[in-house]
């Protein structure tokens, strides 16, 4: 089975790519017989790969993946060739790893390229930015108020796992403004409890190539990962259905719904994404019966004010787009654009609130700058704590230090694609065929952009030393160029709000007894900053009563 073509085929592996005579390509392990396994097991097992490589090869290296021949480049130059100059050479479906096509799909926006792609996006980009951020805001600061009210609560001597509560926390953010979770209505925290467990299988499932090369059978990880990713597709029609009502003739519209040229397009999805759009800005949603809440004026301010038929959300926002022929998406395009997002928008935003909880329980003159801001805006709102829209504009110390974070713990790691046609960068040639990974950890530590590249140092965002300005691919935790992460405005502002809650009640003084330990668990730790050791702050066991533990 290992040797088939078509096992080869499912996970995404490649013969050896054969050079054009005259090519000269970097130096690295690729091409023999031992390569694929030696990379491998290295890759997967040593978070310095990348840096220990370039020690080895120079700034451009091969290398041989999970039999994917790679080039790895890194730095601004790099960043801005492959993600903006000569993006159209790099194809993004075929250069993720294959574990996230076969789970998430190859519709969503996240894996499309192309017209499609840019089409996709003009959909969905007026449900991630100005008035939409601004209606979410609310039920971002009510569902961190909570998160905080509950580990406030934990009795003493009991352990919070940081990583993991981050993770239930910003799922639960993710399911209200993409699918209109609501924490009130009954059964709701069981809901959301076995969907966010089963997002969890789902995303182990998603970086656990081993689970699937065993493969599909009972009782298997794989399978279980699969089980997983069924519930939640679902859970997410059965939401669907349920906002249309018993209005069949919108049902008959939105399920079977079938463009004659669909079949013309890869997967069926262009067409209807295209057809989408012509009516996404104005067009009323077909049915008001099937209402599951009504929009409180028609103010031009209001994002959802033409979705409020199917929900002020992201789904309802897609369920109300409609073509000149009346015709929208089916459920099954629906469920592909939904569940990628909602993992793109719960897992990054995870992991950055954990780095940066990190960042100000282990430097004490951080911590004490991030409380003075935060001092600051209490003063200016007459003494209240409570966070508001307006002080999340007003904390550049507090945003420096997110991307302090996200610098040194870039959400994603690598940035993947497929070469689809020969190029050339520094005088390396880049053979079609080949994948190339954009390393935006090591690009992230480059000293020639980074001054003191290794050190914490939220104060090289700032006015006046903004290190970014040298270049603006040096920078790029969400990406650059036509695939920027869309979400990376609300990433930020979650990410800001539940920062800000967190300090507000260290001001406060809040749980000054014993209470719980918090453990933030961490990815990897440059040299000379963690180091892998254990931390202590007594700044947060103001509100938590005793130390935080990393």
């Amino acid at each position: 089975r290992f040797l088939s073509p078509e096992w080869k085929k499912q996970m995404g592996m490649s013969d050896p790519v054969k050079l054009k005579e005259g090519m000269i390509v970097p130096p690295g392990r690729c091409d023999g017989p031992l390569d694929i396994l030696i990379e491998t097991v290295d890759f997967l097992n040593n978070a310095d790969f990348s840096k220990r490589r370039i020690g080895e090869h120079g700034s451009m290296f091969r290398t041989n993946i999970g039999a994917r021949p790679t080039i790895v480049i890194h730095g601004p130059e790099a960043n801005e060739f492959v993600m903006q100059t000569e993006e159209k050479k790099f194809e993004w479906k075929r250069g993720w790893p294959p574990t996230f096509p076969e789970l998430l799909g190859t519709e969503g926006l996240i894996f499309t390229d192309g017209e499609k792609h840019e089409i996709l996006r003009r959909l969905l980009l007026p449900a991630f930015k100005g008035p939409a951020l601004e209606f979410y805001f609310e039920k971002i600061r009510d569902i961190t108020d909570k998160y905080l009210a509950r580990w406030e609560g934990y009795y003493q001597g009991s352990e919070i796992q940081f990583l993991q509560e981050s993770k239930r926390l910003t799922f639960e953010v993710a399911a209200a403004l993409m699918l209109g979770y609501n924490s009130s209505k009954p059964g709701a925290e069981e809901e959301i409890n076995d969907l966010s467990e089963k997002f969890g299988v789902l995303a182990d499932g998603l970086i656990s190539p081993f689970a699937m090369t065993i493969g599909d059978f009972p009782g298997s990880p794989w399978r279980n990962v699969l089980n997983a990713r069924d519930s939640l597709l679902q859970h997410i029609e059965d939401t669907i259905v349920e906002r249309l009502g018993n209005d069949d003739d919108e049902i008959d519209i939105v399920v079977n719904r079938h463009h004659a040229d669909a079949a013309a397009t890869t997967g069926g999805g262009s067409a209807a994404a295209g057809a989408a759009v012509a009516g996404s800005g104005s067009a009323e949603p077909a049915s008001s019966s099937s209402s599951s809440s009504s929009p409180s004026s028609s103010s031009e301010n209001d994002p959802f004010y033409n979705t409020a038929a199917y929900g002020r959300d992201l789904l309802g926002l897609m369920m109300a787009s409609r073509d000149d022929e009346g015709l929208g998406f089916s459920v099954e395009q629906l469920t592909a654009q939904i569940l990628p997002l909602m993992f793109g928008g719960h897992e990054t935003t995870s992991v950055l609130l954990c780095t940066a909880i990190m960042a100000v329980s282990t430097y004490p003159e951080i911590m004490e700058k991030a409380l003075e801001e935060q001092r600051r805006l209490v003063a200016e709102n007459g003494g209240d704590n409570a966070v508001t829209m307006d002080q999340l504009e007003n904390m550049p110390y507090m945003e420096a230090v997110l991307y302090e974070a996200m610098r040194l713990y870039p959400p994603a790691s690598y940035s993947f694609r497929y070469i689809t046609e020969d190029t050339k960068f520094k005088n390396y040639d880049l053979p079609a065929g080949y994948w190339v990974w954009v390393s935006i950890v090591e690009g992230h530590l480059d000293p020639s952009v980074f001054k003191n590249p290794n050190k914490f140092d939220p104060e090289r965002f700032l006015d006046g030393r903004d290190e970014r300005e040298a270049s603006r691919f040096a920078f790029i935790p969400f990406g650059a160029g036509p695939r920027k992460c869309i979400g990376a405005a609300l990433s930020l502002m979650e990410a800001k709000t539940v920062m800000a809650s967190l300090l507000a009640k260290v001001l406060m003084g809040y749980g000054a007894g014993p209470g719980p330990v918090i453990h933030a668990a961490a990815l990897w730790a440059p040299e000379g900053w963690l180091q892998g050791h254990q931390l202590q702050s007594a700044r947060l066991a103001c509100y938590t009563g005793t130390p935080v533990i990393m």
